[in-house]
């Protein structure tokens, strides 16, 4: 029986978007603990959040924008 991880989720798929920071955030750690996964933020600021998978051998990241002068994040 194949697994589902919520990672790989339409959630997260490229052009997602989020109302606000935290909502992306809480989607983030959300998915992480379903899926027994570590991240760790490799940039956060402003306009850019970048995740990246804490095991070294695991490929997964996830890069998210903001759109200016809005609190809406898209991946």
């Amino acid at each position: 029986m194949e697994r589902y991880l919520e990672h790989q989720s339409p959630q997260f798929a490229v052009k997602a978007q989020f109302e606000s920071f935290s909502a992306l955030k809480h989607a983030c750690t959300c998915a992480a603990l379903l899926d027994v996964y570590e991240f760790i933020p490799n940039r956060v600021d402003n306009d850019c959040y970048t995740l990246k998978c804490k095991n070294q051998e695991c490929n997964w990241y996830l890069y998210a924008t903001a759109f200016p002068g809005t609190d809406v994040w898209q991946i």
